[in-house]
């Protein structure tokens, strides 16, 4: 199995949990957060296509997401949820606190992170002061939290490993991705996922084997070219914009994001 744990998520607790959970069934036992009551939303902290993200009233340490109102958001904030519980205690996964549903919307906290590895055009300052300070440690953090997802099975094809995409925790130490990435096609949390999610899944970047004679004959990841238009990337990974290899299309797996981490400037 080339996904490391990545086999066994079906079958162990906390799967069978959180299914339990999403069917109407009581949370899982080391969630603190399950009362709406405890942690009231404030104000806005942002908002992106599938999800938004606030405040926690008299909370500094945690925030609050939801989706958007809109029908492909529901899956992706549940499948996010499911993401943070897979991975709970992995390098870059912020920590989940708990959830809960109210009116076919899932809410849940989620440790509060800091500053983004990148603003604007460049590096933030806070991630120039750490690399300048701590450069070792800095490298392995950034690189053992892509290895957390991508060793699971997951696949960051909407953001492109884009730097505005992860952030520093709030004390300035290790790396984390701000949002879930997807599962991809072939890896064993797929089936997971659309499992869990009783067939809900949509995979947006499905990206399958299959004969070719030229490029232009491979698909592509539907997000292939955001990593053409934001700050400090280079080309997409070659697999990625459709790679015709020996008269079969080269598959997308972990390896790409080895070329990506290479080739961001931040």
């Amino acid at each position: 199995n080339a996904y490391r744990g990545g086999a066994s998520l079906g079958q162990d607790t906390v799967t069978a949990s959180v299914d339990a959970w999403f069917r109407g069934g009581p949370p899982p036992r080391h969630w603190t957060a399950t009362l709406p009551n405890n942690y009231r939303g404030g104000a806005l902290l942002g908002q992106g296509t599938f999800k938004k993200a606030f405040s926690v009233l008299n909370r500094t340490d945690v925030v609050l997401k939801t989706r958007v109102m809109h029908g492909g958001a529901r899956q992706q904030t549940w499948a996010e949820v499911l993401y943070l519980e897979f991975l709970r205690g992995k390098a870059g996964v912020p920590k989940l606190h708990g959830a809960w549903q109210e009116k076919r919307s899932v809410y849940y906290v989620v440790q509060r992170l800091s500053v983004p590895l990148v603003e604007n055009s460049g590096p933030s300052a806070a991630w120039l002061k750490t690399c300048r300070a701590r450069p070792r440690e800095a490298a392995v953090s950034l690189i053992e939290g892509v290895r957390s997802f991508a060793d699971a099975g997951y696949f960051d094809a909407e953001h492109s490993l884009d730097g505005r995409e992860f952030s520093l925790g709030e004390d300035g130490a290790g790396v984390y991705l701000i949002d879930a990435p997807e599962p991809l096609y072939n890896s064993p949390i797929r089936n997971v996922v659309d499992w869990a999610l009783r067939g809900m899944w949509t995979d947006r970047n499905a990206t399958k084997d299959g004969t070719c004679v030229a490029d232009e004959d491979c698909p592509r990841l539907r997000e292939h070219a955001r990593g053409e238009r934001v700050p400090g990337h280079k080309r997409a990974a070659r697999e990625a914009r459709g790679w015709c290899r020996n008269g079969r299309c080269a598959g997308i797996d972990a390896r790409a994001h080895v070329y990506d981490l290479a080739t961001r400037a931040w």
